[in-house]
Formats: C-alpha cells, structure tokens, sequence
C-alpha cells in the first residue's frame, strides 16, 4: 500500500520591488565609481583591483550552486533536492561572468602589467620560461573558454531540472547524474586555468601547486554561506512551504562547519609547503603580505587576522549543534560573516600586489574596492532574484524529493513514500 503524506506546497518567490531597485542602485553605483576610477591615472590601479575583486567574488559564488547540486546528484542525496534551485539560480550568473572577464582583459595592462607586454616576458629570464602561458592570448583563450564550457554544462542542468518538472519521468535522473559528473570535470579544469590566470599570475614570478585547491576552498566555504542565508530567509517566509524544515538547516549547518575547516587545512598546507621548501618564488607571496621582521604591523596584522575570522571563531561558534541548526540565529550571523570574509580575503589576495615596478600598496580602506565591488554584487543578486522566480522553487517531481520532507511515526521514520499529494 502506498504511504500517502500531505505537503505544503512551496510558493512562487517573486522578487520585491525593493530588491530589485537596491541591486539596480548597487549596480549603477559600483560601475559608476569604476568609470570615474579607472579614468584617473592616480585611482586607475585601486579601480582596476576593485573590478577583479567583485568579478572574483561573485564568480566564484555562481560556480559553488551548480557545483553543490553535483555533489548531491552523484551522491544520490534527497535532503537537499529542496534546495536545488538556489544553487541553479547561482549559476545563471555565469553567462554574465563571460562579458565581465572581456571587460578585465581591458584591464590587463594594469593588473597584469609585469607580463602584459611580451617584450618584458621574453627580458626576465624566469618569465620567459613561462611565455607560453603568460600570454595575452593565452589569458583571453583559457579564460574564455573555461567560462563558455562551465556556463553550458550548468545551463544543461537547470535546462533537464525544469523539463522534469512538467514531465515528471524518473528516467532524467541517469542525466542529471552524467550532467553532474561532466559539469564536475569542467569546473575543476576550467576552474584551475581561472584561478592561475585571473589571480596568481599578478605575482608572475610567485608559483603555488596549492592554489587553485586554496581558491575552491574559499569558494565552497563562501557558496555554502550564501546558500544558508537565501534558505533561512525564505523559509522564514514561508516560501518552501513543507519541502524545507530543520533537517535542511542542520545539513548545511554542518557542510558549512565541516568546509571551514577543510579551508583552514588547505591554507595551511599551502603555507606550510612553502615555508618549508623556502624556495623565493614561493615565498614571494607571503613576503609581500607581512612586514618583516616585525609582523605586528601593515599586511601581517591582515595575515594573522584571516585566520583567526575565518576558521578560529567561526569553528567554535558553529561547534554546539543548535548552533548549526540556527538558534538564536546564530547560523544565520557566521554565514553573513565567512560571506564577508570572503570579500575580505579576495580583497587581501589582490589589493597587495605590486603593479608595474611600483611598491605594493599599503593596507588602506578600500572605499573604491568596496563600491566597484558593490556593482558585481548587484548584478550577481539581480540574477539570482530573477531566476529563483522563473520556475518553481522546489522541484516536486523529483523523484528524492519526499526525502526532503520530515516524516515522522511514533519518533521512527517510517519507509519512503510512494505518493506524495501537495495541498
């Protein structure tokens, strides 16, 4: 006999007017303040810096949704089908990325100015070991591509997730899990060139073979935390309707908790395999970010400081298990702060790094970053908003779905349900 369960279904999100208007004004802001800054001789570098910094953040936002949905596909998990949507509407992001990365391959001369020019390529020794890869052709090319192939694999799966809500068949689930794994095989390869070309080439003599893995920890961390803020607020609205309760916020409770300290190892171990090779090319990067001998003062403060407000705090705030499960809105606060931490730490990677033969510049408050990456943000949560409510926010054809919903019997889980009616 089928085991009947009521479900409340989920509503229609449709994004407020006020929304919508603060992302436009974000947008209009961000951009304007970029245009003024990149016209000055004197601000054109911090300009430049906040337009990597917000096209590096909000990236690396859009990637971790559809990358998150993969991890659930090939691991057959049904507590987060509810959740599916958000992580689609992040990666419609994506296309937009493609246009804003032409848009930094203007700024190349200013970011990537000791390798922009092959003529000084080919004049380093060290570098011109590397032209091949330090190339403006190569940074368009890889760049691109990389962008293209991970927006259409992520397009692919939203494209299968709403088909099977208006047919229903169980049999598009073998795709999803194909889609899953190839958009997987893109996103690390695609992933890894973006991360070599757009971040560590600003140091082009430095090197690390932990790089791309220490940016997808920051990703993942930071994807997770959006995750968790978007689902908080709209089940607190009620939009889930049964299809999100508590066991949601625990599980991503626990991926949060669990990926801050996956985090904190690969930072560490990338720290600790270049200090103890002690190769110059390697050190370079950690040089650059203290002030010795005294590490008190300038960039080593904002060193000991990451740590400390990325793993340290939240990690002992997250360790009780109602703290995962968000009392006192206590998830909801330590998402908000490893999301600007993220900002924060994109801000660290990039704001120190010497342009032309230039000193590198000095700790400073960054109101120009900070407003240029004020637009990238307004585009990124324009785009969420408006695809979050183009279809159905919780795909109740899916054929996990009811393991998504609490069912409970006398305090045991009765066995899964075949029919599940939405009132």
């Amino acid at each position: 006999m089928a085991h009947h369960e009521e479900a409340k279904a989920p509503q229609k999100f449709e994004m407020s007017a006020k929304f919508r208007t603060a992302m436009i004004a974000m947008i209009v802001i961000g951009f304007g303040t970029f245009a003024a800054g990149a016209a000055s001789e004197s601000t054109a570098s911090y300009a430049w810096n906040g337009y990597l910094i917000g096209f590096w953040f909000t990236m690396s936002l859009a990637m971790a949704g559809p990358f998150i949905n993969s991890t659930q596909f090939l691991a057959i998990a049904g507590w987060s089908v509810s959740v599916r949507r958000i992580g689609e509407a992040f990666g419609m992001y994506i296309p937009v990325c493609i246009f804003l990365f032409l848009g930094l391959y203007m700024g190349g001369s200013h970011l990537y100015a000791h390798w922009w020019d092959p003529a000084v390529v080919m004049g380093d020794p060290i570098l011109a070991k590397k032209a091949d890869v330090l190339s403006q052709g190569f940074f368009a090319a890889a760049g691109l591509i990389s962008l293209v192939a991970i927006s259409a694999v992520s397009f692919w799966m939203r494209s299968t997730s709403l088909k099977q809500d208006e047919s229903g068949d169980a049999k598009d689930y073998p795709m999803q899990k194909a889609q899953a794994a190839m958009f997987l095989v893109t996103f690390v390869t695609g992933f890894s060139f973006l991360a070599w070309i757009c971040l560590m080439s600003l140091q082009p003599h430095w090197f690390s073979t932990m790089w791309q893995v220490y940016a997808f920890a920051g990703l993942f961390q930071s994807g997770l935390a959006l995750m968790v803020i978007i689902l908080l607020t709209l089940k607190k609205r009620d939009y889930f309707g049964s299809f999100v309760g508590e066991r949601q916020t625990h599980d991503l409770g626990q991926l949060l908790f669990g990926f801050t300290v996956f985090y904190a190892y690969i930072g560490f171990c990338q720290f600790l395999l270049i200090w103890y090779a002690n190769i110059p090319e390697e050190g370079i990067w950690y040089i650059t970010r203290s002030v010795a001998p005294d590490i008190s003062t300038g960039w080593g403060a904002m060193t000991l400081f990451l740590p400390i407000a990325k793993f340290i705090v939240p990690f002992f705030v997250l360790l009780p298990q109602e703290h995962k499960k968000n009392k006192n809105n206590i998830l909801l606060f330590v998402a908000c702060w490893l999301l600007f931490m993220q900002l924060y730490e994109v801000w660290y990677w990039v704001a120190p790094t010497p342009h032309d033969d230039s000193f590198a510049h000095a700790p400073h408050l960054p109101w120009m970053e900070g407003l240029i990456a004020m637009g990238f943000i307004g585009a990124f949560g324009l785009t969420v908003g408006t695809f979050l409510g183009r279809a159905s926010l919780v795909p109740t054809k899916d054929p996990f779905v009811h393991e998504s919903i609490d069912h409970h019997h006398h305090g045991v889980r009765p066995p899964e349900p075949k029919e599940i009616k939405i009132s």
